[in-house]
């Protein structure tokens, strides 16, 4: 903090300013911004009513108001402080981070398209990662993916940016690109259960419900805890008319997670196939009174 408040000072000094009420205002927002107290707004404006000319005042402003969600405010103050500045270019990122906080993912992006414009490549894995990110959520799963393809040229060995581009993939539509994607992430972390959950899912999609029983074995091997694993191995076991094995599977997610609805209903479903009528209408009740089966009005008639 020493050489950081040495800096500002000098800042503040080469602009004729030191030793002032401007400084003294300003040191005691810095001070407040600090320690994440919102009194830095107040101080900080005061020092900017005394000098409107300086760029280092409203940046750190814009800070403390995006530390106190005062989102537009900071917007405000860092579009301020780029109009003053265009080499403060980082006021970008900030902007970026705001504007998705406000759900205004456009604009989000927009900004990043600006920080990225001008930061060194070799720095900026992660905010290519966190546009892609953005651009995914609004449906652009081409950007999103070539915005995690720059992040992995840039950081090569970290699984996450594997993994979010195995989910635009997947969500593209692209099965046999995301099982690529899904096996690098293994390889870089075999350790999470997650991942071999993931790749079991994918496998379910495409039909290959041999292997994807096979990876919910490995899954559930490392938490036996995860109630979807049960379910999703029994409804792929339940596919390939694994009848009994279906029925373990379906046991153990109920009983690892009763409050799912739709446990239930996929058990009540195998329990008609096998001629347990009494028990499927039991169990579709039960997921009905879940909210889950939206269906049940038709299987009514078949419970009396």
């Amino acid at each position: 903090m020493k050489s950081l408040l040495s800096i500002v000072s000098f800042l503040i000094a080469i602009s004729g300013w030191s030793q002032t009420a401007f400084e003294a205002n300003f040191h005691k927002g810095y001070y407040y911004y600090e320690i994440d107290d919102p009194r830095a707004i107040s101080f900080l404006s005061e020092a900017i009513a005394i000098n409107d000319s300086s760029r280092i005042a409203y940046y750190y402003r814009g800070l403390a108001y995006y530390k106190a969600s005062q989102l537009p405010e900071a917007i405000a103050d860092f579009d301020k402080v780029y109009s003053m500045d265009s080499s403060f270019y980082k006021v970008h990122a900030y902007k970026a981070f705001a504007y998705k906080q406000l759900g205004n993912v456009e604009a989000a992006i927009e900004s990043f398209d600006k920080y990225l414009d001008k930061t060194p490549q070799d720095s900026v894995a992660y905010s290519y990662f966190l546009r892609g990110k953005l651009k995914n959520s609004i449906g652009d799963y081409d950007g999103a993916i070539e915005d995690y393809g720059k992040a992995i040229e840039i950081s090569p060995d970290d699984a996450s940016y594997y993994y979010y581009r195995f989910q635009s993939k997947y969500q593209n539509q692209d099965l046999p690109g995301a099982l690529t994607e899904i096996d690098k992430v293994l390889e870089l972390n075999p350790d999470f259960y997650g991942y071999y959950f993931y790749k079991a899912n994918l496998l379910f999609a495409m039909g290959r419900f041999r292997q994807a029983i096979e990876f919910y074995d490995s899954s559930l091997a490392l938490n036996a805890g995860n109630a979807d694993g049960f379910y999703w191995r029994g409804y792929a076991r339940d596919t390939l008319n694994q009848l009994n094995l279906a029925m373990i599977d379906y046991d153990k997610a109920i009983q690892l997670k009763p409050e799912d609805g739709t446990y239930y209903s996929r058990r009540g479903n195998l329990k008609f196939k096998l001629g347990n009528k009494e028990g499927a209408c039991l169990d579709w009740t039960v997921a009905d009174s879940r909210g889950y089966y939206a269906d049940f009005s038709r299987l009514k008639n078949l419970c009396r």
